[in-house]
């Protein structure tokens, strides 16, 4: 029997923004086969932190930049049910600043990261984090940072889903659920519940690249963004 891993023909990422992805190479599980060095190392990069789905090929998740402005950095593609490619964050291989760039042609601040209508969702900062949670059996989606939209809370209020906060252990991310509580009562949305990142690691993808159990750890500490979540928070902070 033939046990050869099938090698994918590479095609270029299809765009709905104005961009050039004419130097946009696919990376995919598979990838590790490419003779480019970039490209190896950019699959490393993705596999180290698994972010590749190895229960389900999925068509594209990455892409490389060879060229233009995103030279050197992986494509985060967001995508709609179709596949065409609604958004994306080109973030940097090696230590180049900003480590993540986004399509001057759509502010960050109007879009999600691609997750189910109709259920509870994890909102989390970085696609990073949303696809690690995603991989874990999760839906979760990522507001490009700690500050959310009135925009993006009302995509998530026009897709009836609840929301679970998950952003990270910092001031940033204190200060972004802070904000969204006040924007939910002005859109006059569903009280929301809570579920910061394990404290034994700096983000969610951390956890998840270390095997630690995002699903049981999210159903044994999801809670109530309340008054009684404050008074405990404060206190263990003192």
């Amino acid at each position: 029997e033939d046990f050869k891993i099938p090698f994918k023909n590479q095609v270029y990422a299809p765009t709905k923004l104005e961009v050039d992805t004419s130097s946009w190479v696919p990376l995919d599980i598979y990838s590790c086969h490419n003779r480019s060095a970039f490209v190896q190392l950019s699959w490393k990069y993705l596999w180290n932190r698994k972010l590749f789905n190895t229960e389900f090929v999925e068509d594209e998740p990455f892409y490389f930049a060879t060229g233009g402005k995103y030279k050197d950095r992986i494509i985060i593609p967001f995508k709609d049910p179709s596949g065409g490619i609604y958004f994306f964050q080109a973030r940097a291989l090696f230590n180049d600043y900003p480590k993540y760039i986004n399509p001057q042609d759509l502010k960050a601040s109007t879009v999600l990261y691609p997750y189910l209508n109709g259920t509870p969702v994890l909102v989390c900062e970085g696609p990073i984090d949303a696809i690690s949670l995603q991989l874990a059996g999760i839906n979760a989606t990522a507001t490009m940072g700690s500050s959310p939209s009135k925009t993006q809370l009302e995509i998530i209020k026009d897709s009836k889903c609840d929301i679970v906060v998950a952003y990270d252990n910092d001031n940033a991310g204190k200060k972004g659920i802070e904000k969204l509580e006040r924007m939910r009562k002005e859109l006059m949305m569903a009280p929301i519940k809570i579920c910061p990142p394990p404290k034994a690691y700096k983000d969610w993808n951390e956890a998840w690249e270390k095997d630690f159990d995002l699903n049981t750890y999210v159903k044994e500490n999801t809670q109530d963004y309340d008054i009684e979540y404050l008074v405990k928070t404060n206190v263990e902070s003192w």
